[in-house]
């Protein structure tokens, strides 16, 4: 089938959509891209599945009630493609894209001021604590409360000045 074919579907289900005043599943139906798979055909129906692409943050937004949406528009559309003897499942895909200097906008939410955090086994915790240990007579909490709790829950503790080396100190813990 035709892409013209699925946006006619696309068109037809949104209308049904606009007349219910049903706004999330109208909202995705004119923001999507649609195609049409056909997978098999059984005593003379077609069935096949709509896939509607969508934004990625389109996408996201609905991925919590996704299945709940395919649904409510797959059975919208089964109420007329049943007398073309089809039968619609929906799927809700993000739509696979290339953003315009993506490469850049990913790097620049992975590099920090201090670089790229060490792999270096020797600095590899679960929990890094930094207060005030014998100054103020707090060694004894961090000995007795918090490395206890850390252990029963199986989780490795460091403190920082356990890490001793030629650079700064951001570095080592970073």
């Amino acid at each position: 089938m035709s892409t013209d074919y699925a946006e006619g579907v696309q068109a037809t289900v949104a209308r049904m959509f606009k007349r219910q005043n049903k706004v999330v599943e109208l909202e995705i139906l004119l923001r999507a891209e649609a195609s049409i798979e056909y997978y098999n055909q059984d005593w003379g129906v077609d069935y096949c599945t709509l896939h509607l692409s969508l934004p990625f943050d389109v996408f996201e937004q609905v991925l919590d009630e996704r299945q709940t949406i395919e649904k409510s528009i797959a059975d919208e559309i089964n109420k007329f493609a049943s007398a073309r003897k089809e039968s619609f499942n929906v799927s809700l895909v993000p739509k696979i894209e290339v953003p315009p200097n993506w490469r850049e906008n990913i790097n620049s939410i992975s590099q920090s001021a201090f670089g790229i955090p060490s792999i270096d086994s020797q600095y590899s915790t679960d929990i890094f604590v930094i207060m005030p240990f014998k100054g103020n007579n707090l060694d004894h909490v961090y000995r007795d409360h918090v490395t206890k709790v850390a252990t029963d829950l199986g989780m490795s503790i460091r403190r920082g000045d356990d890490f001793f080396s030629k650079t700064s100190v951001i570095q080592d813990i970073w």
